[in-house]
């Protein structure tokens, strides 16, 4: 079918190339006529005579300029009609061919099913051997020829990811990537693209000080708080011992927490 439709296309496309080639010189076969018919009118109204055999004259020339303007023209079409008959007899041609084509190719697949059939087994043999050979399948379908496709393709593009652009199944592509978009590092995750996934570099890690981070605020799990001693309410010294000097209520701070406000110890449970 694509060969038929080239072929077709290809003989229109020489038809109308011939076809402008007659209209270019019919064109210039009249432009040449009439320039001459006008110097010959020109010629005639100059001559001041008038006597029959001027007028004699006068009427034959433009017979003559006449018969030979229509044999230019019968020829104009001679050549037309030549050309739209070479154009049906080849476009004739080619359809003769291709339903050739078809038959053979329908006569070679029905013939390729008949030779794959097997002579089916005689009731005498199925009685002598005891064997019952299985059943041949049978089909009155008849073979389809597949056409060829006619219609050219229509992409269908798959959206564009960050390292490709739209793709189509056929391979072709359009526009660009769009490119990762980055999710900066923090203390526990690597620099990350949201899009797709893809993970660059590695993480920042903790900052820590004072038994957290100074960036998220995470616990430092080595850090060690240290001693912790004990402050009552209303006393001016830390005791390791709760109950000292009778206290009660007291409240726990970390020596260190305690030596950082400027609490002295207890002169009794701590020496």
């Amino acid at each position: 079918m694509i060969k038929k439709f080239i072929e077709q296309r290809r003989i229109k496309k020489q038809k109308k190339e011939k076809m402008a080639k007659i209209v270019a010189v019919a064109s210039i076969v009249f432009v040449v006529f009439m320039i001459l018919f006008c110097g010959v009118m020109a010629e005639i109204s100059d001559e001041e005579t008038t006597s029959p055999d001027i007028v004699t004259e006068e009427t034959a020339i433009e017979d003559e300029l006449t018969d030979e303007f229509e044999e230019t023209t019968e020829s104009v079409e001679m050549i037309i009609n030549d050309e739209t008959t070479d154009a049906e007899e080849a476009t004739t041609k080619s359809e003769t061919t291709t339903k050739a084509e078809a038959t053979t190719k329908v006569e070679a697949t029905t013939k390729e099913i008949t030779t794959a059939k097997t002579e089916p087994t005689t009731v005498e043999e199925k009685t002598t051997t005891g064997v019952i050979p299985e059943t041949e399948a049978t089909t009155n379908e008849e073979p389809v020829v597949a056409e060829e496709a006619t219609t050219a393709h229509l992409h269908s593009f798959a959206a564009a990811t960050c390292t490709e652009p739209e793709k189509c199944s056929c391979g072709a592509t359009n526009g660009s990537a769009n490119g990762h978009t980055w999710q900066g590092a923090n203390c526990t995750t690597a620099k990350t693209c949201v899009a797709c996934g893809l993970v660059e570099g590695s993480a920042k890690g903790h900052s820590y000080s004072g038994g957290s981070c100074s960036v998220c605020g995470a616990k430092d799990p080595n850090y060690s708080e240290g001693p912790m001693v004990w402050i009552p309410k209303t006393g001016s010294k830390y005791h390791i011992i709760s109950n000292c000097s009778g206290m009660k209520n007291p409240r726990q701070i970390t020596l260190a927490d305690a030596q950082s406000m400027g609490i002295p110890p207890c002169s009794n449970c701590c020496n």
